[in-house]
C-alpha cells in the first residue's frame, strides 16, 4: 500500500481522525483525539504534542465540570425559589369548598 494514496482527515467537532484510503475510497481506521503526526506545531515533538493534547484535554474536562457544578448549583436555587413561590401562594389562597363533601379541596 503506497502512502501517498493514504490521507488522515480529522473531524473538526469531535477531534477523531480518519484514515482513509483514496483509491479504494473507504476508510481504514479511525482513532479519537488528535493525530500527533499532523497535530505537532513549529519544531514540536510528537511527544510534545502528546502532552499538549493531554493538558488541553485536561483543561476541557475541568471546564465542562466546572460548568456542570455551575448549572446544578442554578437550578437547585431556581428550584429552591419556586418551590417558595408556591408555599407563598398556597398560604394566601384559601381552600375551595368540595363539592363532594369530603372537606376542602387546592386547586
Amino acid at each position: 500500500m503506497d502512502d501517498t494514496t493514504i490521507i488522515n482527515v480529522r473531524c473538526p467537532c469531535c477531534q477523531h481522525v480518519l484514515e482513509i484510503h483514496v483509491e479504494e475510497e473507504r476508510v481504514l481506521s479511525f482513532r479519537k483525539g488528535l493525530h500527533l503526526k499532523e497535530d505537532r506545531g513549529v519544531g514540536e515533538d510528537s511527544l510534545g504534542a502528546a502532552v499538549r493534547n493531554k493538558k488541553d484535554a485536561d483543561k476541557r474536562a475541568d471546564d465542562a465540570f466546572t460548568a456542570a457544578q455551575k448549572d446544578l448549583k442554578n437550578s437547585s436555587k431556581r428550584l429552591d425559589d419556586l418551590f417558595q413561590q408556591a408555599k407563598d401562594k398556597a398560604a394566601k389562597e384559601k381552600p375551595k369548598p368540595d363539592p363532594l363533601g369530603g372537606g376542602h379541596r387546592w386547586d
